[in-house]
Formats: C-alpha cells, sequence, structure tokens
C-alpha cells in the first residue's frame, strides 16, 4: 500500500493546476503504423515529465492504494486515457472511447501499430539515402533528415558506447554526415569539398553551422549583387562616360511646366487653361470633380480643345489612343503620363543620348533596342537561388495551362542554377532545349 501525502509534488495521484484532460500534450498526433513510433516515444517522454509514465506501463495500479485514494487514482487514470484520446486520429479515437483503463488502452495500441519489420525498416533507410534538399532551406532540410535518423535509430538495435565499439560508432557518424552532404543543392558543393578535405571529419551539427553561414552570407550578397545588375549590365555596352551621361540626362527632372494625361481617365487634363481653344464652361451638375493626391478635390470648369506637335488636337483619349500613333514623348511620374512641352531638355533626350554614342553611328536600331532594356512579361521574385527549378516548373506549367503552349525553348544566362542536374534532367524529360547566352554579349 501507498500511503503518502496526495498534495506531494512526488507522489503519483498529485495533478497540477495546468493537467487538464483536454490538453493536447504532444504535437504529434497518431494516424498509422508510420508514425506509431514517434507518437509513443513523445508520449513516453511527456507522461514521464508529467510522473505519469506508471499509469501507460502497468507499474501504477489501483490495488497499490489505500480505498480512501482510489477515486483520486481513477481520476488521474481518466485525465491520462483523454490526453491519449486527444493525440489519435478521429477514425482510432472511436475504438477507444470506451475503455476504462489507460493502461490496457495503451497495450491496445501497441499490439495494432508496433509492427516493426524488415519493410518498414527498409523504407527509412532509402528515404534516408534518397531526401535531398530540393527547394527547402539548409534549417528545413537537416530538421527533415534527423527526424529520419531519430526514428530509424528508434527501430534498430543500437550499440553502447565502449572502446570496443567506440571505432565503429564514429564511423556511423561519418555516415550520417556522408548522408546529409549528398542531398545538398549543386550550389553548395564548394564548400562540400572544403568539408570532404577536413581531417578529421567534422560532426553533423558542424557541417549543419558551416552551412548556415554560408546560406546566410549568400543571401547578404545577393541582395547586395541585385542592386548593381543593372549598373554592370549597362557598364558591358557602355564606357563610364557614356553611362554617367545617360544617368544624368534620365535622372532631370527641373520642374517644366507640363500638361499631363490622367491614367485611366477618359479626357486629357490641364491645370492652365492658355493651353485650350474653342473653351466652353462646364455646367455645375456636368462638370465632376478630379480627386487629387493630396486627397483634395478640385472641379472642372473648362472643356476644351489642345494643340500638340504637328498642329493636331486631342479630344478624348480613348478616340486617340485608337489611333495607334505616338503623338507626342512623355514621362511617366506619379502615376500620370506628363506630356512635356517642346524645347525641354527630356524632349531632347532621344537626341542626346545619340550624341554621346555617335562613334557608332552605323549601329542597326535593333542591336540599341537589345541592349537596352526589356518590359518584362513575367516577373518571379526568388529569396534563394535554389527556387529557380520550382518556379521554372510552375511558369511552364501557366503557359501550357492557360495558352495551350508547350514551351520549346528555354534561354538563359550562364547561372550555375540553370545547369544543376535537377534543372537539366528536368528540361531534358519535357523535351526543351536549353540554350545559354555568350558572355558580354547583347541578351
Amino acid at each position: 500500500m501507498v500511503a503518502l501525502d496526495i498534495n506531494n509534488l512526488r507522489h503519483p495521484l498529485y495533478l497540477q493546476s495546468s493537467d487538464s484532460p483536454g490538453n493536447v500534450i504532444i504535437s504529434v498526433r497518431l494516424t498509422s503504423m508510420e508514425n506509431y513510433s514517434v507518437w509513443r516515444r513523445a508520449m513516453k517522454i511527456m507522461l514521464r515529465a508529467k510522473q505519469k509514465l506508471g499509469f501507460i506501463t502497468g507499474t501504477c495500479t489501483k490495488d497499490q492504494f489505500t480505498d480512501d485514494l482510489g477515486e483520486d487514482w481513477e481520476r488521474v487514470n481518466t485525465t491520462v486515457l483523454t490526453w491519449i484520446m486527444n493525440t489519435v486520429s478521429p477514425e482510432l479515437v472511436n475504438g477507444i472511447v470506451y475503455a476504462s483503463n489507460a493502461h490496457e488502452v495503451w497495450t491496445d495500441l501497441h499490439d495494432h501499430f508496433d509492427k516493426i519489420n524488415g519493410s518498414r525498416i527498409y523504407n527509412l533507410y532509402r528515404e534516408i539515402g534518397t531526401v535531398s534538399q530540393g527547394t527547402s532551406s539548409i534549417s528545413a532540410y537537416h530538421s527533415r533528415l534527423k527526424l529520419l535518423w531519430d526514428e530509424y535509430s528508434a527501430l534498430v538495435p543500437t550499440l553502447p558506447v565502449t572502446p570496443e565499439t567506440r571505432e565503429f560508432i564514429t564511423h556511423l557518424e561519418q555516415q550520417k554526415l556522408f548522408q546529409f552532404l549528398m542531398g545538398l543543392n549543386d550550389r553548395f558543393s564548394a564548400i562540400r569539398s572544403q568539408m570532404l578535405l577536413l581531417s578529421p571529419s567534422p560532426s553533423v551539427s558542424h557541417a549543419y553551422a558551416m552551412l548556415i553561414h554560408e546560406e546566410s552570407q549568400r543571401k547578404v550578397s545577393t541582395t547586395t549583387t541585385d542592386s548593381n545588375v543593372a549598373r554592370q549590365g549597362m557598364h558591358n555596352y557602355f564606357t563610364n562616360e557614356q553611362y554617367n551621361k545617360i544617368m544624368n540626362l534620365l535622372n532631370q527632372d527641373k520642374g517644366e511646366e507640363f500638361a499631363a494625361n490622367m491614367a485611366g481617365a477618359t479626357n486629357h487634363m490641364t491645370s492652365n487653361i492658355n493651353l485650350l481653344t474653342d473653351v466652353t464652361k462646364l455646367p455645375n451638375s456636368k462638370g465632376g470633380n478630379v480627386h487629387l493626391p493630396n486627397e483634395k478635390s478640385v472641379p472642372v470648369v473648362y472643356q476644351g480643345k489642345c494643340s500638340i506637335k504637328g498642329g493636331k488636337s486631342i479630344h478624348n483619349v480613348l478616340c486617340d489612343l485608337c489611333i495607334g500613333k505616338v503623338k507626342e514623348i512623355g514621362k511617366e511620374k506619379g502615376g500620370l503620363y506628363v506630356l512635356l512641352p517642346d524645347g525641354s531638355s527630356a524632349n531632347k533626350l532621344r537626341q542626346q543620348i545619340r550624341s554621346c554614342l555617335a562613334e557608332d553611328t552605323t549601329t542597326n536600331n535593333n542591336v540599341w533596342h537589345r541592349r537596352l532594356v526589356h518590359v518584362p512579361v513575367k516577373v518571379f521574385l526568388m529569396k534563394l537561388e535554389s527556387d529557380t527549378l520550382m518556379l521554372l516548373k510552375s511558369f511552364i506549367k501557366m503557359v501550357n495551362v492557360q495558352f495551350n503552349h508547350n514551351v520549346k525553348c528555354f534561354k538563359t544566362n550562364n547561372g550555375v542554377e540553370f545547369f544543376s542536374s535537377e534543372c537539366a534532367t528536368f528540361l531534358s524529360d519535357n523535351g526543351i532545349l536549353h540554350q545559354s547566352s555568350f558572355s558580354y554579349t547583347p541578351q
């Protein structure tokens, strides 16, 4: 008989205020034989921490306590039973909801799911050997592999650490290191080669720390590189003097007077009535208001015609756009398309750029078009270079579904992410021809 104070923290029938029957004490939910070993180990760890492990192992039975503690034992037993029910799938709950003893339920689950056979160990061993990083981060890839290692270790016998077995245990740890390095993406091939040259070989934890550092450095360098891509690309085709002159011209903003075409509006608008001819005053009911970016609203008072280059007049935006001709040179600013007056420095931009590039007047316009910026059709923003293949697959599928066409040729620069074995296999399997550009040539 056990005769201890039930209020003692070490008493097996003591329940803390936080030990509610509705608690979900572990994050793993038992669904099948595949995750039984993980669920079982997590439950045993948590119940041991709560000093309730004896209720499922059968070492803490009701007959060990005096009669006055019998009801307290039932209360704790029911609490442990509900903890088990809260961590199994709804299908399994139906089979244990009428049970009254936590130990019996634990034993029944063990008989149903603890089927350690060669097929499960084989599947684990194969998954460990074939798992790869893919689009995952180093941290996510390591966590997934470690979970497989832990489950495998729980199913196979382990060796005690003795002077005779120490060398073999070291060999097993080296095998884990090789498995971890084998699944890395090709962009980590350099640091992987460095690790393999180290003697003695680093532990998996040391290798993981080195790779996390390398990954963070790549993120920083990628951000810095992206900010300089445009400048470096332009410098491939222009001298420093030409580049600086072009950028100065593009960045000029002298606050010249202009008439603006509101994007999305049905009429051209101006704040200067002197630019209009055939002016008529609009009734208050027809004029309406224009909402300005400063959240103020001003009324539309007059309507008229405005002459632009060539003596032509503009009336309605939709009508003029259907002609398909360029009527004036403008510049997008603050969501507006600004029409610049004759004689402005910005309107002479084409002539000045042509002047600063005058040493090659025989160059075809198509060549300059290729050298300057293209408007992107679709842009993918990537956090990591390893996302390249995933986004490429998504884009090719989108083209096939939305436009009913198959991608036949894929042209890229010489980025290493486009030449990985996974990318090459994907393109080859889908019959897509991969072409790469020559260095320092127009794309």
